[in-house]
């Protein structure tokens, strides 16, 4: 075992309250804070003290550079421990204790995190990224606790003084003699936004369990000369970014559109089935689709179904959507759409395209819409330098035969209001089938969702932010096309029949 005090090491103030235990440890601020560094430390000085295992995350992460792997290997050669540890290419293992780091992408793993619940820490990294939905996932799963049982009081309360960092009234139950020591999940984070999750949850709403502390580049002892002169330099030129980027002082402005209606537990439908659902869709469903071109990244395509509900109304399920997360085996569309280039000619993204609709199961697409202010060159065609140009070149049967319809653009702008109506109901009562929204997610639509959680305005407020906008725009796209749509005849009489008495 080595004897830490004997190790050089030099930890800024700032962070001595995370000496204590809790169960959510947050840092904040901007850059040179040494954040990062620091928790590095921490965690190998831990890991050589006892056997635990240590998950490093971030929202995404697409190959072991993106982790934090590389920041443990140096702090462990700075701390001249190499020889207490195993390290390879994608693992890092304390050999006299057995403890361990595990490196993962929360997005890319979300389903796997249930074999992660044996962890003792998790470290996020980047948390400004991480969605809600990743943390209503992780958080539960992280749940391991340590039980220590006394006999007596009196060696419960000795044990306390002599570790007071455990002195937390949560953990200990003075009627059982038992102290109780949960997981620990710590995020860093440079913020963003006042609405980000992390900075809503654990800034904006700390829970009670939560160390929080705020550090700038003023409370690292290692602040290198070349930040320094970056920082001054950022500082005389531009205040705002110099209070954002090294103050870590977030943006009021650039809110996101959807998440303040958008709700998981409400909107996703997580209990029917894609064959019940599309089944179902197959009798009943108005079907339409909707594509955001792109000049040479995959389309944004959307596909919903109106169902009229018992009230005469339609409702709207989002079905399936192009490209998804498994078509691309990782990542997110977002995240691609630069890198990932359309590699499929246009009668090929057509039959893609058609494989989504649901025809196995007697859907029929009743239309497509397209809107004219984004067809430029769209489809990775240089033919298309227009609207016309499009829908006529999708048109001829060795290019796909899609006919595609383009709905006025006045009234595709003003639907995001439309959407904001649709995810609505009275939150002060209990959900039924008189007080439910009428837009409805599968779950497999992961970019719709993802688009909904995190699309937003740019900073000045005055146009939205590219990020997720193209789903956001394939869904506004579809909408407009479907405004005005008929309720059926024969489902009318069938009413006027029911109300009449003649049906039961």
């Amino acid at each position: 075992m080595v004897n830490t005090k004997e190790i050089d090491i030099k930890i800024p103030e700032i962070f001595r309250p995370f000496i204590k235990r809790s169960r959510y440890k947050v840092a904040r601020g901007g850059r040179g804070a040494a954040k990062s560094w620091t928790t590095a430390t921490l965690f190998i000085l831990k890991a050589i003290k006892k056997k635990i295992r240590i998950l490093c995350c971030r929202e995404n992460q697409n190959s072991i550079k993106e982790s934090v792997h590389k920041l443990l290997v140096d702090t462990i050669g700075r701390l001249d421990l190499d020889d207490l540890f195993y390290i390879t290419d994608h693992t890092i293992k304390c050999v006299t204790t057995g403890s361990d780091f595990i490196f993962i992408g929360l997005k890319n793993n979300i389903n796997k995190l249930k074999s992660y619940e044996g962890v003792d820490f998790v470290w996020i990294e980047e948390g400004e990224n991480i969605s809600g939905n990743s943390l209503d996932i992780l958080i539960p799963t992280i749940r391991k606790t340590e039980k220590k049982v006394f006999e007596n009081i009196e060696d419960l309360k000795e044990y306390l003084l002599e570790n007071p960092e455990l002195d937390f009234p949560e953990y200990v139950n003075e009627d059982e003699l038992t102290l109780y020591l949960p997981s620990e999940i710590w995020i860093l984070f440079n913020p963003n936004y006042e609405d980000d999750e992390v900075y809503s949850r654990f800034v904006r709403n700390t829970p009670e369990s939560c160390i929080s502390i705020e550090c700038t580049y003023f409370d690292s002892p290692y602040f290198p000369p070349t930040l320094r002169k970056e920082m001054e330099e950022c500082k005389a030129s531009d205040q705002e970014k110099y209070k954002h980027i090294w103050l870590g002082q977030p943006t009021g402005a650039g809110l996101k559109i959807y998440s303040s209606k958008f709700e998981k537990k409400i909107h996703i439908d997580t209990e029917t089935t894609r064959d019940t659902l599309l089944e179902r869709l197959g009798k009943e469903g108005h079907c339409f689709m909707s594509i955001d071109p792109h000049s040479s990244y995959y389309p944004a395509c959307v596909w919903i179904a109106l169902v009229l509900n018992e009230h005469r109304e339609w409702e709207k399920i989002i079905y399936n959507e192009f490209p998804t997360f498994e078509y691309f085996g990782s990542g997110w569309y977002a995240d691609l759409r630069k890198k990932k280039r359309l590699e499929l000619n246009l009668k090929e993204l057509a039959q893609v395209i058609y494989s989504y609709d649901g025809t196995e199961y007697g859907i029929e697409i009743k239309k497509r819409f397209v809107d004219s202010r984004y067809a430029k060159g769209s489809g990775g065609s240089n033919v298309m330098t227009n609207a016309d140009g499009m829908i006529e070149t999708w048109k001829i049967p060795e290019n796909g035969s899609m006919n595609l319809i383009t709905p006025q653009e006045k009234i595709i702008d003003v639907q995001r209001q439309n959407i904001l109506t649709d995810l609505s109901y009275n939150k002060n009562i209990q959900t039924s089938l008189f007080n439910k929204p009428r837009l409805k997610i599968m779950p497999w639509c992961k970019n719709i969702i993802n688009s909904l959680e995190n699309h937003r305005e740019t900073l000045d407020g005055k146009r939205e932010d590219e990020k997720f906008k193209d789903f956001s725009d394939a869904l506004r796209i579809v909408y407009a096309g479907t405004i005005g749509y008929p309720i059926p005849s024969t489902y009318k009489k069938k009413r006027r029949n029911r109300q009449a008495g003649w049906m039961s």
